[in-house]
């Protein structure tokens, strides 16, 4: 990897450049919605050598130009490009918004003291370095990307990863409702959550067919609604097998759930619905939200709590609402997260090392 190459990604993506009289220092900015990203890119592939004190000085110079330009509020990531860990360690460790990019090996260098991702340019970056060594990636000439600000979104938007396991449960969900809307209960009756059935029929398959099936179109577009909005940032987190491993296990729970209750209350009923695995999304982003130190994009704790004893509120004063499958989505999803995160820490140490 070379500077010119991060750099045409980076305007490829949408930031802006600012040029400084040191060649191996760059600046590069994007208006968010959360205020202003800013990306402190210093190359010490040629400066061979940069001592804390320099460091910190570079980057207090980020803030103070920031300060001039805008009022919103400025996030700042530094981006060292340098093959020489050991001597960058002691500069990046200590920074939490610090990481290093080995252009030799085209590895991105996160220590466990630094933030896991800075409004998923982590993945933007990882994807980037892939495509490097793969060959894949084409310098692109100055008019392709010289929209400025106004195509800033555009640029943003093509580059994003699709969430492909979000978009195919969504298809799955939809294509069986309007299948059972020429069917009538003949899904629901075969594939619904009762305890009765699953344990008198041992029907375990009900604890997982129940989750894609929905009583009406109000059921399944307020389901699929937040499948999609938060099932696209926790699927860009986790990746799509560990979203699927999550989302099918948080739902299971949640279902798991439900049957105890029935069980412990003898009141038997039929339930379906993605509403367990939905509520496992909600608690695999409390997660990442306090993780995170209070914010995680646009999002912060008390936003997600709210939005949390919201919908348990609603369901628990609506009738004819599984809210034993929510609380126990809820609880499954928050779990899980915290699991699987344990596994891309490891992973990850596994890669820098």
């Amino acid at each position: 990897m070379t500077r010119e190459q991060l750099e045409s990604f980076l305007t490829e993506i949408g930031y802006n450049k600012i040029g400084s009289n040191l060649p191996e220092y760059t600046i590069f900015f994007r208006v968010e919605n959360q205020g202003i990203n800013a990306l402190n890119v210093i190359d010490c592939s040629v400066y061979q050598y940069m001592t804390k004190d320099q460091y910190e000085f570079i980057k207090q110079k980020v803030v103070e130009l920031f300060a001039q330009m805008s009022d919103k509020d400025v996030h700042i990531l530094s981006l060292i490009i340098g093959d020489h860990v050991d001597s960058l360690r002691d500069i990046c460790a200590q920074d939490p918004f610090c990481w290093n990019i080995m252009p030799g090996r085209n590895q991105l260098v996160i220590y466990e003291t630094q933030t896991p991702d800075f409004y998923g340019m982590r993945g933007e970056l990882e994807h980037f370095l892939q495509m490097v060594t793969a060959g894949q990636f084409r310098i692109r000439e100055s008019n392709e990307y010289s929209k400025g600000a106004s195509g800033n979104k555009d640029h943003q938007e093509s580059h994003s990863k699709i969430p492909a396991c979000v978009i195919s449960l969504i298809a799955i969900n939809v294509v069986l409702f309007i299948v059972c809307a020429f069917t009538g209960d003949l899904l629901y009756n075969i594939g619904g959550l009762s305890i009765i059935d699953v344990m008198r029929e041992q029907a375990y398959y009900r604890i997982i067919s129940s989750m894609f099936l929905h009583w009406d179109l109000n059921h399944l577009f307020s389901n699929m609604l937040i499948l999609y909005y938060i099932g696209n940032v926790i699927e860009k987190q986790y990746g799509s097998i560990r979203f699927f491993v999550l989302y099918f296990l948080a739902g299971i729970g949640g279902n798991l759930c439900s049957m105890l209750y029935e069980a412990l209350a003898a009141g038997y009923s039929y339930s379906v619905g993605a509403s367990g695995a939905v509520f496992g999304l909600m608690g695999a982003l409390l997660f990442l939200v306090i993780i995170h130190k209070g914010k995680f994009r646009q999002m912060t704790a008390g936003r997600v709590a709210f939005m949390i004893a919201f919908s348990l509120y609603s369901g628990m004063t609506s009738e004819q609402i599984n809210n034993a499958a929510h609380m126990g989505g809820l609880l499954s999803g928050f779990l899980l997260a915290g699991l699987l995160w344990m596994t891309i820490r490891k992973d990850k140490r596994r890669y820098e090392s």
